[in-house]
């Protein structure tokens, strides 16, 4: 417990201005927030929701047979780096955990910091948006048209996307992905290949995937890139 203490420590210490933090208690966000998941010296990570919170407390509610990844055992006193998705970015805290509950599904109430570090890491400006695409896992059959599975955007930039999905999927597992947009009056169609960078899951939704484009082109990441932009005008 004095090690975890002086870890939680650090961190506070380590923060970087106010400009670049935020209160706990003005974050925005509710009951079934997503929440990303990671204990300290392991980098196995898991998504979860928001089951209940307070001041400076939160309880993360795990579904039964909805990890990704291997199963992590966590116990009080661990401290776990909590990633909360915010409009635009995100924003990451630590926090030490108070008590878990394995019955009849798992609860893990956690005592959080104060003060959470925006997450703006991202190259491209991600787009809230609801596009039709198709998914498929990358096998030996190489792309196979039976494979796929529709579902829709949650968002969507020039470097990767995020969408429902159905069935279990790890990080760095990797996915064909199609959708359609209209630039200039021309329909593109495109495909790609996504790595998982993030697994979340949503009581409404089900299983949530962000991907990483991995072999995208110049021309379709400006296609992309052009598209999101006039979307966001």
């Amino acid at each position: 417990e004095g090690r975890n203490t002086v870890v939680l420590g650090r961190f506070l210490r380590s923060l970087r201005p106010a400009a670049a933090t935020r209160k706990f208690a003005d974050l925005r966000f509710d009951y079934n927030h997503p929440v990303t998941v990671e204990v300290e010296g392991d980098d196995e990570q898991f998504g979860s929701i928001v089951y209940d919170f307070g001041e400076q407390e939160m309880i993360i509610f795990v579904p039964r047979g909805k990890k990704s990844g291997r199963p992590l055992t966590m116990k009080d006193g661990d401290v776990v780096s909590l990633t909360l998705p915010q409009r635009g970015g995100a924003y990451q805290g630590y926090a030490r955990v108070v008590e878990v509950r394995n019955f009849p599904d798992e609860l893990i109430t956690m005592a959080v910091s104060e003060d959470w570090e925006e997450r703006q890491d991202r190259r491209f400006y991600r787009l809230q948006v609801q596009l039709p695409v198709l998914y498929a896992p990358v096998s030996n059959r190489g792309l196979n048209p039976e494979d796929f599975v529709s579902s829709r955007t949650l968002d969507l930039s020039g470097g990767g996307a995020k969408f429902p999905v159905e069935g279990r999927y790890r990080r760095g597992e990797l996915l064909y992905v199609q959708f359609d947009i209209l630039v200039k009056g021309e329909v593109h169609s495109i495909i790609l290949t996504g790595k998982v960078v993030r697994v979340e899951e949503s009581l409404s939704l089900g299983t949530i995937v962000a991907v990483e484009f991995t072999d995208i082109s110049e021309r379709e990441q400006r296609l992309l890139v052009d598209w999101v932009g006039s979307q966001q005008a």
